[in-house]
Order: C-alpha cells, then sequence, then structure tokens
C-alpha cells in the first residue's frame, strides 16, 4: 500500500447533512453517519491520515484546490447538482472517489430519482429507484490482498443493493444474483462503488473475521 501518497492529508470524508436527514426517511441499507463512520475507522485501521469536508466545500471546489487525492462517500444518498458536478470534475482530473452504496440517488426533497447523479462516473445503471437488499456473503477477486499470506477476501452476511448493474465498470463481487465493488475508470480518476453496507466491517473486524477484506480495500485506496 503505497501510504506516502496521502501522508499530506489527501484523504477525505464527506459530511453531508441532506443525506443525514434522510435516516427516518429511507430505511433501507445504512445511514449517511454509519457509513461515514466506517470510512473513518477503516481509513484508521489502514494508517491514513484524513479530514472531513462538507457538502459546501465540495461545491466550492475544494476537493481540487487542495490537492486532495481520495474522496469518500458514506451512504451520501442526497448530493446537489453543483456538489455532482465538482465530484466529477475532481475524478476527471485524476481523483479517486470510493463510495459504499445509493449515491446521489435523490434530490434535495429526498424523492428518488430517475436517474441518479452519478451514475455516469461510477460507470452503472440502476433497475429500480429503490434498493433492491439482499444479505449475501461476497466473495471479492480481482483484488489481491498487500500482504504475502493471501486469505479469502470475503465480506460474510453484508447487505448489497441488487438493483446496480455495471456498465462501464468492472464488478469485482457477485453473489446470488448481485453485484458489487465496482471499478470504474472516468477521465484521467476513477470511481469505485463498493455497493455494501460497511457496518459490517466493523462487525466482522471485532469478531476477527475480515480475513483479507481489510487488504482487498487497501487495494481500492491505493487504485
Amino acid at each position: 500500500l503505497r501510504r506516502s501518497t496521502f501522508d499530506n492529508g489527501g484523504v477525505r470524508v464527506l459530511v453531508n447533512h441532506a443525506s443525514g436527514r434522510m435516516a427516518p426517511i429511507v430505511k433501507d441499507m445504512s445511514t449517511h453517519d454509519q457509513a461515514r463512520g466506517a470510512f473513518e475507522l477503516i481509513a484508521n485501521d489502514l494508517g491514513y491520515r484524513w479530514d472531513c469536508i462538507s457538502t459546501e466545500a465540495v461545491e466550492k471546489g475544494v476537493l481540487r484546490r487542495e490537492g486532495v487525492k481520495v474522496l469518500l462517500m458514506g451512504y451520501a444518498q442526497i448530493v446537489s447538482p453543483a456538489e455532482a458536478a465538482a465530484i466529477r470534475d475532481f475524478v476527471k482530473n485524476g481523483g479517486v472517489v470510493i463510495a459504499d452504496a445509493r449515491v446521489a440517488t435523490h434530490d434535495a426533497s429526498a424523492h428518488a430519482l430517475e436517474k441518479p447523479l452519478l451514475d455516469d462516473v461510477f460507470g452503472i445503471s440502476h433497475t429500480q429507484a429503490g434498493a433492491l437488499v439482499k444479505r449475501c456473503d461476497l466473495q471479492v477477486s480481482g483484488l489481491q490482498p498487500s500482504t504475502s499470506n493471501l486469505q479469502p477476501s470475503t465480506f460474510k452476511g453484508v447487505l448489497v443493493d441488487a438493483s446496480i448493474r455495471a456498465t462501464g465498470a468492472k464488478a469485482l463481487a457477485k453473489a446470488d444474483g448481485a453485484e458489487a465493488f465496482f471499478v470504474n475508470d472516468f477521465g484521467k480518476g476513477k470511481a469505485v462503488l463498493m455497493n455494501v453496507n460497511l457496518a459490517a466491517y466493523a462487525f466482522l473486524r471485532d469478531r476477527g473475521e475480515l480475513g483479507g477484506v481489510r487488504e482487498a480495500i487497501a487495494s481500492l485506496f491505493a487504485l
């Protein structure tokens, strides 16, 4: 893992208050606060320095102006058009965005969008407006753990949205008709949609059952 790339604080975790207010409205896979906490835990586990960034800062172009390398989006269901444009520009010019699930699927009034705003960036499409939630053991392939002692990269008992399909992205994980760990080249950068409820990370971590999942996620940060 190339940690030195981000020693200058190049990792940002999105704080999106509009998505945070979705928690009592749409109850399917996760919440923004839960997912943001999971990303913060993962960044700490991988040894990265990180900071938070607000929707307003993203809209003002801070991602490119401050030399951010990786943007982590935790269950950001509501993304403003200006925010989406800034993220698209960030990735097109070499940035990496990593999201857990259900990105930019709703408007500011919490209405489901017919076409989520960032599907083209992530190289995916949705077969329906709402999440089609399945619980499965997700085997991740194509992301080699960074250690020599290779362990299976299996997310056990994780929630996945089976309504998502790859259009231009590569789906590196499949189970029970669902696809996940989408990696898409967009311009000079990359967009990753894990399509999982990241709460499973903390649960498996506490039980000592992560296996190669931590290393697989580390590979995403190093894309």
